[in-house]
Parts: C-alpha cells; sequence; structure tokens
C-alpha cells in the first residue's frame, strides 16, 4: 500500500491511500467505514484520500468544512431517554447559524443504506439552542431507544436549504443493551 501525503492550503495534511491489491482495498474501505478518518472519496477504488476532522469529545463540539464531514461516535442505553447536546462550528471557533436551514434531520439505521429505525427532526427530537444558535440538541425516548436491538448503529445529521443539502456529522452509535423491559 502506498501512503502519499497531500499538502493543503490550511496547513493540515490530507493522506492519500492506495491499495495495490483486494486486500489492501478492502483495509481502506474498513478504515472509511470505521469513521477513523474522514473519506473525501466517496467510492473506494484503488486509492482514496482521507482527511483529518477537528472532533473535540468532551464538549461535544464538531467541526466540518465544505468538503469533510465531521465524525462522532456516541453510547446510547437502550430502554432510557437520551440527551446529548451537538455543538457546530464551521470553521474552528466559528458557530454555525443552525437556523438558516430550513430542515435538520438525524436517521439512525443498521447501515448507512438501509431505511432508519429512528429518524428525529426539528420540534421532534432536535432543537436548535446556544448564544450562537449552533447548539443542538439530540434526544431520543426510551420508547425510541428500545427500538434499537443491535450493538450498533450509524447516524448522519442532513441540514437543508431549499437549495442545498449539507450533511455536518455522522458515527456510530454503539448500543448498551438491557436485560429489563
Amino acid at each position: 500500500m502506498q501512503v502519499i501525503k497531500v499538502p493543503t492550503a490550511n496547513g493540515i495534511d490530507d493522506i492519500k491511500l492506495i491499495g495495490e491489491n483486494e486486500l489492501e482495498r478492502q483495509f481502506i474501505k474498513q478504515l472509511a467505514e470505521a469513521g477513523t478518518l474522514s473519506c473525501i472519496s466517496r467510492e473506494v477504488a484503488d486509492s482514496v484520500m482521507f482527511r483529518p476532522i477537528s472532533v473535540t469529545p468532551e464538549l461535544s463540539s464538531y467541526v466540518s468544512t465544505k468538503n469533510s464531514i465531521a465524525k462522532y461516535d456516541f453510547i446510547v442505553r437502550q430502554n432510557e431517554d437520551f440527551i446529548r447536546d451537538l455543538k457546530f462550528e464551521v470553521p474552528v471557533g466559528t458557530p454555525l447559524d443552525l437556523t438558516q436551514y430550513s430542515a435538520i434531520i438525524l436517521q439512525v439505521k443498521h447501515s448507512k443504506s438501509a431505511p432508519p429505525i429512528i429518524e428525529l427532526a426539528l420540534g421532534s427530537g432536535l432543537v436548535i439552542s446556544g448564544i450562537g444558535l449552533n447548539f443542538l440538541k439530540v434526544s431520543m425516548t426510551a420508547s425510541q431507544t428500545k427500538l434499537l436491538t443491535c450493538e450498533s448503529y450509524y447516524y448522519d445529521v442532513l441540514t437543508a436549504k431549499p437549495s442545498s443539502n449539507v450533511y455536518h456529522l455522522e458515527g456510530k452509535i454503539t448500543v448498551k443493551n438491557t436485560g429489563t423491559r
């Protein structure tokens, strides 16, 4: 496998991985799906470009750029209410005013191509808050988390304007299953 450092204008280098055989290409695909780096390319073939993403889990603050989606994984306990505040900044230190979007949707799925098991929207599980209007409160009820019976799921956050859709955040949800129902 070849690894090539690709300098960028912002000083944070991209990484280009080139798989020279099927095993290496499979490994590249697993890296992209695991969310260890943000994949700029949508199709994994012989080579793929990755971009590191700034994520500060302690603050639940996520930074995405025009060409990348921020990654954040979290844990949900099945059969319990779940609440998490997400802080959006583009670029770092600049609040992303979430009120500029006509819709914001968060979907939870078994796989990225599966239909949603849980879908949250503004006024139905999602609330915008904060001084910069850049906090998104994500709330799932116990009856919703009860539906999460597998060990892990994928989610993403889609923001929509009349003229465009933008994905700012995606990740994996690990479920801590419960015995008592």
